[in-house]
């Protein structure tokens, strides 16, 4: 019994190794640089063809808040990113993994052996 339930969650580790390598796959398709900056995403001044979502800033000057776009908001807007950080998200979430333990000083410090 112990070993048909060895032999099932090997094969669902196999399976799930051999999606995430898929993953990989693709994504570095499309995350490739001719991809990224794909003509058809930017117009001959490169500027950037998809929507933006601008962030209200309130100045002292303004009575009323001015929009204003920023890159972070430029760059999580891409196609290409947009679509990957989807996925990763929901992977992430399928695996349990959350995401701030990848961020901070102790990461970088493990990361970077230090």
């Amino acid at each position: 019994m112990e070993a048909e339930r060895s032999s099932a969650e090997d094969e669902r580790q196999h399976e799930a190794m051999q999606n995430i390598f898929s993953l990989r796959q693709t994504a570095t398709s499309d995350l490739s640089f001719e991809k990224i900056f794909a003509p058809e995403l930017w117009d001959e001044d490169g500027i950037w063809k998809w929507e933006v979502p601008s962030t209200p800033v309130v100045t002292e000057e303004a009575a009323e808040a001015d929009h204003e776009i920023t890159f972070p908001a430029v760059v999580a807007a891409h196609p290409a990113i947009k679509k990957w950080t989807k996925i990763v998200e929901d992977v992430m979430r399928e695996w349990g993994v959350e995401k701030g333990v990848f961020e901070g000083e102790e990461w970088e410090a493990g990361r970077v052996g230090g």
